[in-house]
């Protein structure tokens, strides 16, 4: 009888106790952004932190930890305790890392998905003096010039740099890579006509679309964006299988308790919706694109299968 009144006794002492969500967070939260601040995922990244802030009544603190093309900050959080107090706001270089480098710091399944937060498409740009005013003139153009043509891109691996490489594969176009540390560091190279075009997001290439340095062709997502009403897509362009967009998503450390990556799931579909954080990366030239965490990882496993599968056909390396 003893017995069987402690086993009751602890039974409703188990029952009443707080679920880990009910307590979470009591301490700050880090969003690791592996990218340096002012570029398009820190904007993201710190809209984001400020309505989960005001949702959480607990500091979202942003911590820029660069490196190795987001590498270094990415495979930081891939190791940290999966407790709900580290989270990762990253593009599609998280798929592209383990495949172009043999030994690189993480693996994708060390992290799990919980929600794509914003998308936006590259914008193909040529320099004025390049005589091509759509994309199908510049594959045209690329195949009968003796060296084809130059195109800059942020980085080995980037989706800059891959994108132009799946259009070779789908097309036939023929270019030359010419990296660099970042999208901004390629602008007086095209602007002087010394690199002939890119593949470059809104924000890198929107001022000098406008001001007439650089001559917008084509924009690779679904749609036409709000910016550049006038830039056709290039599936309307007669090219159907090219579209290539400039996602974020919200990571975790495998491992987080189920509650907790519950709470925090709800908690991103609420900021991600809100007008405040809608308007705040409008401005920033991005839209919100919410997948919950099981859409977010279905969706990350096929970047990565069509990335990886691309990387080695073209036998690119990070090297």
């Amino acid at each position: 009888m003893k017995f069987l009144l402690v086993a009751v006794v602890s039974v409703l002492s188990l029952s009443g106790a707080p679920s880990l969500a009910q307590s979470y967070p009591d301490r700050a939260v880090k969003l690791v952004v592996p990218f340096a601040p002012g570029g398009i995922v820190d904007v993201v990244g710190r809209a984001l932190a400020r309505q989960l802030e005001a949702q959480l009544s607990r500091s979202v603190f942003i911590e820029n930890r660069t490196g190795a093309g987001a590498q270094v900050g990415t495979a930081a959080v891939a190791s940290a305790q999966p407790d709900g107090y580290t989270l990762l706001l990253v593009d599609p270089s998280v798929t592209t890392a383990p495949t172009l480098q043999q030994n690189a710091p993480y693996q994708l399944k060390q992290l799990r998905a919980l929600a794509t937060v914003t998308t936006a498409p590259l914008m193909v740009v040529v320099h004025p003096s390049l005589p091509v005013k759509s994309l199908r003139e510049l594959i045209e153009y690329s195949k009968n010039a003796p060296d084809g043509v130059t195109y800059a891109s942020a980085g080995i691996g980037t989706t800059p740099h891959l994108a132009p490489e799946l259009l070779k594969v789908q097309t036939g176009f023929k270019a030359t890579h010419v990296p660099y540390r970042g999208g901004g560091a390629s602008v007086p190279d095209l602007v002087s006509g010394r690199v002939q075009t890119a593949f470059f997001s809104n924000a890198t290439v929107l001022p000098l679309i406008n001001d007439g340095r650089l001559r917008a062709i084509a924009q690779t997502g679904t749609h036409r964006l709000s910016a550049t009403p006038d830039v056709p897509t290039a599936v309307e362009s007669g090219y159907p299988e090219f579209v290539v967009e400039l996602w974020t998503a919200l990571f975790v450390p495998v491992g987080i308790p189920a509650d907790i990556e519950k709470r925090l799931e709800q908690e991103i579909k609420n900021a991600v919706e809100s007008d405040e954080f809608v308007l705040a990366i409008q401005r920033a030239g991005v839209e919100v694109s919410y997948r919950n965490a099981s859409s977010a990882q279905q969706f990350v496993q096929s970047e990565y299968d069509r990335w990886s599968t691309l990387i080695k056909a073209a036998k690119i390396t990070a090297n």
